[in-house]
């Protein structure tokens, strides 16, 4: 049986997703900074962090791979979506980019 959704529903689904993450963050000097949880934090780079100087965003290849994968999309599909996410979520709406580096990997 197929299903068909909306762009909307399935960027609620993705949305969703992503808050059950229950992500850890720290600000610093007006940047946001996201990890796995409070015990990776020092022991792991930032899944997500914000550069307000230069408003713009990396995202973790690590997070962009896990939703591609949950979701079947493309990394670029995922970035995407993580970026709309982020912006709604904690209130970024001027960040202009959101990079990573899953090309090089």
């Amino acid at each position: 049986m197929k299903y068909l959704i909306t762009e909307s529903q399935f960027n609620k689904a993705v949305f969703k997703y992503l808050d059950a993450q229950k992500f850890y963050s720290i600000e610093d000097r007006g940047d946001l900074y996201l990890w796995n949880s409070e015990s990776s934090l020092g022991k792991e780079y930032p899944i997500l962090s914000t550069h307000v100087r230069y408003n713009d965003a990396f995202v973790s290849p690590d997070l962009l791979t896990k939703i591609s994968d949950f979701f079947s999309i493309s990394l670029d599909d995922a970035l995407l979506l993580v970026g709309k996410w982020f912006k709604y979520r904690y209130g970024f709406e001027s960040l202009d980019s959101f990079y990573s580096n899953y090309d090089n990997d």
